[in-house]
């Protein structure tokens, strides 16, 4: 988690106001951080994830010839299952 606090505070610094991080998404691929502007958003949105109400969708970029023209993952992402 130490480096999404640094990368939150560099946000906070660069738009010079405060933030709250809400969420990391995905430590084991690129991820994507989630940072509100105020309290009541960080909690709604915290909420929204708790009650998994928030759908993810992931992007792939491929590089070389693809095996086929579509494939499932089913692997483990941050120890979790994929849904």
């Amino acid at each position: 988690m130490g480096q999404s606090l640094c990368t939150h505070r560099l946000v906070e610094k660069s738009l010079n106001r405060h933030s709250f991080l809400v969420h990391r998404l995905d430590r084991a691929t690129s991820g994507l951080m989630i940072i509100a502007y105020t309290k009541t958003t960080a909690r709604n949105l915290s909420d929204m994830f708790t009650k998994r109400q928030i759908k993810k969708t992931y992007v792939v970029i491929f590089k070389g010839k693809f095996p086929s023209s579509s494939i499932t993952l089913d692997e483990r992402i941050d120890k979790k299952r994929c849904t």
